[in-house]
């Protein structure tokens, strides 16, 4: 989950636009041991649970309030800053 969000929160940080993934999407991606009648349910909620975590270490990381699923906004940032680089002539 922790580096879905990380890459997300790059991309939607470099394009400027806000990243949406519906619950059903997310399962889909990384959620596979989650199935039987409440799959779904039990998914969201442990996603939730880890999500809570995640932004405990991760304080660029900026959700929106979208219903249905996880919306990454456009001011996170990238867990990791870029390097400047140095060239010797």
């Amino acid at each position: 989950m922790y580096s879905w969000l990380t890459y997300e929160a790059f991309r939607a940080h470099k394009s400027g636009k806000a990243r949406y993934e519906t619950w059903a999407q997310l399962q889909e991606h990384i959620g596979g041991d989650y199935t039987g009648k409440d799959g779904h349910d039990n998914f969201r909620k442990k996603t939730k649970a880890a999500l809570r975590k995640i932004q405990n270490v991760y304080p660029g990381l900026k959700l929106g309030k979208k219903q249905g699923g996880i919306e990454i906004l456009p001011e996170s940032f990238p867990a990791l800053q870029s390097r400047q680089t140095v060239t010797i002539d």
